[in-house]
């Protein structure tokens, strides 16, 4: 750089800084004040990979997305009105990674696509969020600011490392006991520093949030524990490399299987889903079953698990729901006779009746 006579290299460095401070100023300036009941997200996708956004409250089935458009320096405003904290879809770009599960569907080549270029963003009344994204390197240059920054940066973060240890899972799910072990570990451990990053108070964080969330990386720790054990049962006349002891399920003595209020966490559902799939496959070591016969073992475990009437209700009715397509089978026909004249709740009982019926007329339509 050849710089003229009698100029100071200071002075024009100086000057260099104060435009770009202006031209960044102005790309950043701020909106309209917010109105009352209204929430926004404003900012900027670096390195564009398309011109738009894709938003959609996620919480909503019938939510239609809303496509927003970026200006050409990558800038977009979003103004929400959400009625309560609820969860929405940020898609900035369809780029994806495959992602081969493994266990039981991985003997079936199953491919999925895991999207890397969507973030989920946490909207509640008089949240007013600044987002800055480099679609080159996501994780590294996420940068989110403003009013339930804390809970968004908390969430995104989490999001991602779900992500890389989904990629990584199927795979060292075969490996060894103590691999996996420092797998899981590894993993709980920034699920934990992630945690302890928000601050004890914010009147942007529910109250409440924190100690719920200790208690789902607890559940899903534990859960992983049981499918690790559940793919390495062994086949009939094999021998496993892992036989867990009892201290390796001492964690369920902690699980309440008595109040079914539990049942609205989706982490513990998944939880005593996969205990009961670990029980009847251990069961029934060395038999092929039919789809059938699985779903029947299961069904059956569930009632050896919840001793507790109002939970054992609600387990076996989700369950049966669940599998309510399933309604021509002998054991789904004979398993809804059942529930029906030993269930304890009479308004599950109406309305698995009401299910069963809207099944058989859809069928009978078609």
């Amino acid at each position: 750089m050849h710089l003229s006579k009698g100029r100071n290299p200071a002075i024009i460095l100086l000057h260099v800084f104060i435009i770009l401070f202006l031209i960044g100023f102005s790309s950043c300036k701020p909106g309209r004040k917010l109105e009352s009941g209204e929430a926004r997200i404003k900012g900027r996708i670096v390195n564009p990979t398309r011109n738009f956004i894709e938003f959609k409250k996620t919480t909503d089935p019938a939510a239609k997305n809303d496509t927003i458009k970026l200006n050409d320096g990558g800038e977009f405003e979003i103004i929400a009105i959400p009625d309560t904290l609820a969860a929405y879809s940020f898609v900035y770009g369809a780029e994806t990674k495959s992602d081969t599960l493994s266990s039981d569907v991985n003997s079936k080549n199953l491919i999925v696509s895991n999207k890397t270029q969507e973030l989920s963003i946490l909207l509640d009344k008089e949240f007013d969020i600044k987002l800055w994204v480099d679609t080159r390197d996501p994780s590294a240059s996420l940068s989110i600011s403003g009013n339930g920054a804390d809970l968004n940066n908390y969430v995104t973060r989490k999001l991602m490392l779900n992500s890389e240890f989904k990629l990584k899972n199927g795979n060292l799910l075969k490996s060894g006991p103590e691999e996996y072990s420092r797998f899981m570990k590894e993993y709980k451990a920034g699920l934990d520093k992630l945690l302890s990053g928000l601050p004890s108070k914010s009147p942007y964080i529910p109250e409440g949030f924190r100690e719920l969330e200790a208690k789902n990386i607890y559940l899903t720790f534990n859960t992983l524990k049981l499918k690790y054990a559940i793919e390495h049962l062994p086949e009939e006349g094999e021998a496993s490399q892992f036989t867990p002891d009892e201290t390796y399920f001492a964690f369920l003595k902690e699980i309440p299987f008595d109040n079914p209020e539990e049942l609205k966490n989706l982490n513990y559902e998944l939880l005593v889903s996969t205990y009961a799939d670990y029980l009847s496959k251990k069961e029934n070591i060395g038999k092929t079953l039919t789809q059938e016969q699985i779903l029947n073992a299961k069904y059956e475990t569930y009632k050896e698990i919840f001793a507790d009437p109002a939970t054992r209700d609600r387990v076996l009715f989700e369950f049966l729901k669940k599998n309510s397509k399933q309604f021509e089978m002998d054991w789904y026909k004979n398993a809804v006779e059942e529930f029906r004249s030993t269930a304890s709740s009479d308004s599950l009982k109406v309305e698995l009746t009401k299910l069963k019926d809207t099944r058989e007329r859809l069928s009978n339509e078609d």
